[in-house]
């Protein structure tokens, strides 16, 4: 057990030691120039050239390599070319927006994909299994973005529902106190009691929340039917629903109550 572990370690660690070479490699290839990105478009070439400097891009690559490794191995993500701030510390300002939707999008994908994938295995080849696969399919083949892009257009552009970005509206940023707990807007403004805000947050992540939540939306309902019809079939399960449903008449009979309709 500890050699398969220990195996299993050292391979992934060689498979992420090759994703960060792919990925630094393939960001040098990209033509463009961080320096000029670093110092604005209106930076003279002395400018550029300082610059070039300052980020270590006159180096050989893989000394570049070697330095760029040293800083992740010390949690050191380097500076971004936009802000100049280190990009740690933009990544932990972004990261509870981030996890909010991730967790939205989740609970989307299991209160509907579910209780879709149940529907569909239990009206097996009718209309409602129907449409339920044919929807299940048809998230699961769009692409993310083009659904976000769709969804922006219709319900922004055009019907005016729901915000096109942010987290929350202007008039909420600018008139009231956001509170700032652990950094989560929907979270912090439920504990504090400021429901207008938790609302307003709740309303901007609905369209990028349910563009996320298709594809699994697709991916749940589709195994919950595949292995509810697998279950459904066996003997016991068959045995189970008709003790139920006896178990259901007997009750209801003693006790003089209307049988609904579903037991018969």
């Amino acid at each position: 057990m500890a050699k398969f572990i220990l195996r299993r370690l050292f391979f992934g660690a060689i498979v992420l030691l090759g994703v960060v070479l792919i990925t630094f490699y393939m960001t040098r290839v990209i033509p463009s120039d961080p320096a000029a990105k670093w110092v604005g478009p209106r930076a003279t070439a002395e400018q550029k050239e300082n610059a070039r400097l300052e980020l270590g891009l006159d180096k050989p690559l893989y000394v570049q390599f070697s330095k760029y490794l040293e800083g992740l191995l010390h949690g050191d993500l380097g500076n971004s070319l936009r802000t100049r701030r280190p990009i740690m510390d933009e990544l932990k300002e972004n990261l509870p927006a981030t996890i909010e939707l991730v967790s939205f999008s989740t609970i989307l994908a299991v209160f509907i994909g579910i209780p879709l994938g149940v529907i569909s295995a239990k009206r097996k080849d009718q209309w409602l299994d129907h449409f339920s696969r044919l929807f299940s399919i048809g998230v699961v083949s769009l692409p993310t973005f083009w659904v976000a892009l769709v969804f922006q257009l219709v319900f922004f552009r055009v019907l005016r529902i729901f915000p096109i970005g942010g987290q929350l509206s202007t008039e909420i940023k600018l008139f009231m106190d956001i509170p700032k707990i652990t950094g989560f807007i929907t979270f912090d403004s439920l504990v504090t009691g400021n429901f207008k805000i938790f609302y307003d947050s709740i309303w901007h992540l609905t369209l990028p929340g349910i563009s996320v939540a298709l594809y699994p939306i697709g991916l749940v309902a589709r195994m919950t039917r595949s292995a509810l019809l697998e279950i459904l079939s066996t003997d016991y399960i068959t045995a189970a629903f008709k003790v139920f449903k006896l178990s259901l008449i007997i009750i209801f009979s003693s006790s003089k109550m209307p049988i609904f309709s579903f037991l018969a």
